[in-house]
């Protein structure tokens, strides 16, 4: 809790638009999602899912970290659906999954994964 604190305190510093707050978050994400995934607090995921759309916010499409960020919100969303029933969280999970898709390689096993990761998302949905 501590070294989210902290990294909390750098991303103050590091407001949108400054040239490491994408970096920020990345270091800042990781914590928050392991936090998550260790005691279940809705909260947590719920930071999980705003510093995704932060993060996505603050760099461009094809930048280093983007594709990553794009996977690791679409995945905070399909989380929080399962835990809380959203249905639009799970609708913005299968748009991401498309733009995800999108910037996958055609053929690789990524691709073939974010295709499955998709398919079990409409399966949720209908």
């Amino acid at each position: 809790d501590e070294l989210i604190s902290l990294h909390r305190a750098i991303l103050d510093l590091r407001l949108q638009g400054h040239h490491d707050h994408s970096e920020s978050i990345g270091k800042l994400l990781p914590l928050v999602r392991k936090k998550s995934q260790r005691h279940g607090m809705a909260a947590d995921l719920d930071e999980c899912i705003s510093l995704g759309h932060s993060a996505l916010a603050s760099c461009e499409p094809g930048s280093p970290g983007h594709a990553t960020y794009l996977h690791n919100l679409v995945t905070d969303l399909h989380s929080w659906f399962q835990q809380q029933g959203a249905v639009p969280d799970l609708d913005e999970a299968v748009i991401l999954y498309q733009e995800v898709l999108e910037a996958c390689p055609s053929g690789s096993l990524a691709c073939a994964s974010h295709l499955h990761d998709l398919a079990q998302c409409l399966l949720e949905r209908f």
